[in-house]
């Protein structure tokens, strides 16, 4: 509660002007609770991974361990140009630009795939490389390492392309719909 009053401290004379209504506020919960249900799936998946990873034996944990770091490099990227992207598309449709928002979310989603791909091309080729030389001279580990940096492959661009288009489209609906029920700011 504190992060909230230090954050709205600044916009404290804004905020005595807004006029809010029970329409708006009922149509950006509707809106909001898929977001962040979704939101709950996905961070709730990596708790459920980490309790499987909990079980593995020692090797298939840290390979698990050292492949989820080396794919933070193109997650985390992906998980940026999506809330840039939603941020721009918000500026978009709050400026009563619409026509921007597919123009932003497709340079934001070539950009993305660019990326995963370029991710992708390196892991298939220096996968095993890299792993091995994270694995500090165990065999085994490089080995069990090596086969899940392959397994991820098949998840990066599609990961990057979900990330970027839902950020963009929650954004979109997110933004429109204040405007579409009649809140608006006065001043």
């Amino acid at each position: 509660m504190t992060e909230v009053a230090v954050l709205a401290w600044p916009m404290r004379a804004q905020l005595r002007r807004m006029t809010w209504r029970p329409a708006a506020a009922r149509e950006v919960w509707r809106q909001g609770v898929p977001n962040g249900l979704q939101f709950v799936m996905e961070v709730g998946s990596f708790l459920i991974l980490t309790v499987l990873v909990a079980r593995m034996s020692a090797v298939d944990g840290a390979a698990h361990q050292l492949v989820l770091h080396l794919v933070n490099v193109s997650f985390l990227p992906a998980h940026a140009l999506a809330e840039a992207a939603a941020v721009l598309v918000g500026q978009a449709v709050g400026a009563n630009k619409d026509r921007l928002v597919p123009l932003v979310a497709r340079h934001a989603f070539t950009l993305g795939a660019a990326y995963a791909t370029a991710c992708c091309v390196i892991y298939a080729v220096l996968g095993g490389t890299i792993a091995h030389a994270m694995a500090a001279g165990d065999p085994a580990l490089g080995a069990r390492a090596t086969t899940l940096v392959h397994v991820s492959l098949l998840f990066l661009v599609a990961d990057a392309s979900n990330v970027i288009a839902a950020a963009s489209s929650a954004a979109r609906v997110t933004c429109a719909t204040p405007r579409s029920s009649g809140s608006r700011h006065r001043g």
